[in-house]
């Protein structure tokens, strides 16, 4: 207590600035969970990727994820399971490009907002975002966190390969 006295460090920003840190790294473990998940699925179909429109369903009714769930949001307070939602076009890179580079991690997206409802926009902190090539050769999956009062994308992993 003395060491923040003497500092002029506000106790409660370490404190806030640790718990983002901790739930950025909760949502890398999720992208990781689920990244694996998208891999075992592409190995069982022939190299292919689930498509946006169904993804979520193909992951979860199989043995891909962990006990057919998803992984909990970290900024959920009731240890909601994290919704997942497809990339709205426009919103982030999409993967058509023959030249696509995912976005860097700490590329601000906006204004964010807390986990609230069941369905999760791109800004919802603790999201997990997925978008497939057409040819669903290759997938990628954001995650999104916090920094401050603004969205921020946590990590981008992407999957697959071109021809």
């Amino acid at each position: 207590r003395q060491f923040f006295e003497h500092s002029g460090v506000d106790p409660l920003a370490v404190v806030r600035a640790l718990i983002a840190d901790l739930r950025d790294e909760g949502m890398r473990a999720n992208l990781r969970t689920v990244s694996l998940a998208l891999s075992m699925y592409a190995r069982d179909h022939r190299g292919l990727y689930p498509s946006e429109t169904a993804w979520l369903y193909e992951l979860s009714r199989s043995y891909y994820l962990p006990n057919q769930r998803l992984p909990p949001n970290p900024w959920s307070l009731m240890g909601e399971h994290t919704q997942m939602n497809v990339v709205p076009r426009g919103e982030l890179p999409g993967i058509e490009s023959a030249k696509f580079v995912p976005p860097f991690p700490g590329m601000v997206l906006g204004k964010g907002q807390a986990p609230d409802s069941s369905v999760y926009a791109p800004h919802t902190y603790g999201a997990m975002l997925y978008a497939a090539s057409p040819d669903r050769r290759l997938c990628v999956l954001y995650g999104v966190g916090q920094q401050g009062e603004q969205a921020i994308l946590v990590d981008a992993l992407v999957r697959g390969q071109r021809d």
